[in-house]
């Protein structure tokens, strides 16, 4: 994880750490929080990732494949990618 982590905060990524549930640690304010080292890690299991507006426009699209009665939904999305580049 701390590698992840490490590379994450190399790129520029805008992280924070969570819980399992995927919301914010106690004390987390998630919207404010710059991560500039690795050691604000070290307690955290989980990291959760900022995107949208505010946030140089870094989005992040998510293929929740549980809940599609279309198993080959990401597949199809893949192929569609590759007919348009």
């Amino acid at each position: 994880m701390q590698e992840i982590i490490t590379k994450y905060i190399e790129h520029g990524l805008p992280i924070f750490p969570c819980n399992s549930e995927k919301e914010p640690s106690y004390g987390v304010m998630w919207k404010e929080y710059k991560a500039k080292k690795e050691k604000d890690y070290d307690k955290y299991e989980y990291i959760g990732l900022r995107t949208g507006q505010g946030n140089d426009n870094f989005y992040c699209i998510d293929f929740d494949l549980k809940n599609t009665s279309n198993p080959n939904l990401f597949k199809n999305y893949l192929i569609e990618l590759k007919t348009q580049a």
